[in-house]
């Protein structure tokens, strides 16, 4: 294990790495020079020009990153039991050779407990018009989500926590069904860099975890009991 260092040059990160101390010696080596053990492939990267870690930059990633570790924490409050499906392309790659050249989206987690339901955790911004508030559900997700519930016959329900300077508000959960997106007349708009996007009345929507206690009471599901939700 060698040694990698990182000086500052012209406002610019410059690295080296020395396999061992005698090649350290021969560095340039400064008062503000920053200086780690590890092995030769862990070399550092500016976020910015980094495939692997630019998302981490935007606060909206980090927040849905929250999120789910928050609905982790509700959720055992609720006692349910969660299995995460985990997003890799290994875990991923039995949908995808089923799925072949058919665009899926995975969710964040399997509830054994009720149904074996898959959800997905979201945490996105809430806005008012004419004094309503809604959200923005990418049009593409749905009908990858849709293709998705068509290969495994499970249901699968998007659950949103309302996003307050890029933090789950833990006091306003909101979710819904896929199917309950095909069943009704939504409005799609254009969003600028995100596409089109079903505009989702927060109104029309289970509030907290209503919605997985109706599955977990066996209560018959229809797409009227969330539209006339007032």
């Amino acid at each position: 294990m060698g040694f990698h260092i990182i000086n500052i040059v012209n406002r610019k990160l410059i690295h080296n790495y020395a396999e061992n101390e005698v090649e350290l010696a021969k560095l340039d080596i400064r008062k503000d020079t920053i200086i780690y053990q590890g092995e030769s492939h862990w070399i550092p990267e500016k976020v910015k020009d980094s495939e692997k870690y630019s998302s981490w930059s935007n606060g909206w990633f980090r927040a849905g990153i929250k999120a789910q570790e928050l609905f982790k924490v509700q959720a055992k409050g609720k006692d349910l039991i969660l299995e995460e499906l985990f997003q890799d392309q290994e875990s991923f790659k039995s949908y995808t050779n089923t799925a072949k050249k058919t665009s899926i989206k995975r969710g964040d987690f399997l509830i054994r407990n009720i149904k074996n339901l898959e959800i997905d955790i979201k945490c996105w911004n809430f806005y008012e018009i004419e004094g309503e508030m809604f959200f923005n559900f990418k049009v593409q997700h749905y009908y990858m989500h849709r293709n998705m519930m068509e290969f495994t016959q499970t249901p699968i329900l998007i659950a949103v926590y309302e996003n307050i300077d890029d933090n789950p508000n833990p006091e306003n959960l909101r979710m819904f069904e896929i199917d309950w997106i095909r069943e009704n007349n939504l409005e799609i708009i254009k969003v600028k860099n995100t596409g089109k996007c079903f505009q989702i009345p927060v109104k029309k929507t289970y509030e907290g975890f209503e919605l997985l206690e109706l599955y977990r009471n066996k209560k018959q599901l229809t797409t009227k009991c969330i539209s006339n939700k007032d």
